[in-house]
């Protein structure tokens, strides 16, 4: 997309925006455990891959094998409860400030004692955004992915692309087990928790290419 969709010149746009890290390139999200998620490990060489594997094991990790694809770790994927640097946030984009946080969907960690420790976890970043855009009182969400529009009974005869919808239809869609689990599902999950937990709000879920003509209403999916 051209910057002059946004109104703004490039020198603007750069001198406006902050990427938020920590010690590490990420923010740290408080989370609860949800069902376990598969996350695959780096292709290495086999017989470093067996090495690896036995110290993950006494390490108390659990590592499966599937045939043809290589070997996965299996690890709890957590809901985001709160981002601890939400108040540094707030403050950038109260100083008109365009601000880049929660990469990946942040570092999940768990509060011990007086300090914070790290979960051997992952953090579906679609519901980071989702919380993000809640915390920050945004009045939209936009989700960016591979397609310009969500779309129900896929690769079927009838196949249907999303425009507007509404929430009502949405959660109809999630239940009827339209969406992947790991892909599209997340996206309506993370865009009916934010839209439903404040007055006025709405989700647009597109393509990084098309977000211009989304924003227009010429294409993408919109949740309201």
């Amino acid at each position: 997309i051209e910057i002059k969709d946004f109104g703004m010149h490039y020198h603007e746009l750069v001198d406006k925006t902050v990427e938020l890290c920590d010690r590490y390139p990420g923010n740290y999200i408080f989370c609860s455990f949800n069902p376990m998620v598969l996350m695959y490990l780096k292709k290495i060489r086999p017989e470093l891959l067996r090495g690896i594997i036995v110290q993950r094991y006494k390490k108390g990790n659990y590592v499966v094998e599937e045939p043809g694809k290589g070997f996965r770790r299996i690890v709890s994927a957590p809901n985001p409860v709160r981002i601890v640097e939400i108040d540094a946030i707030k403050a950038l984009l109260d100083a008109d400030q365009i601000v880049i946080a929660c990469g990946g969907g942040g570092i999940p960690v768990l509060e011990q004692d007086n300090h914070l420790k790290g979960a051997s976890a992952v953090i579906e970043k679609d519901l980071t955004a989702g919380k993000m855009a809640e915390d920050t009182q945004a009045d939209e969400l936009i989700i960016l992915t591979s397609v310009d529009q969500v779309k129900i009974n896929l690769g079927r005869d009838n196949e249907e692309a999303l425009g507007e919808i509404s929430v009502e239809n949405a959660k109809k869609y999630m239940e009827e087990g339209h969406f992947g689990e790991y892909n599209m599902l997340p996206k309506l999950s993370a865009s009916v928790s934010f839209i439903e937990k404040g007055e006025g709000r709405s989700a647009l879920i597109t393509s990084f290419d098309k977000l211009g003509e989304a924003l227009k209403g010429k294409t993408g999916t919109k949740i309201s």
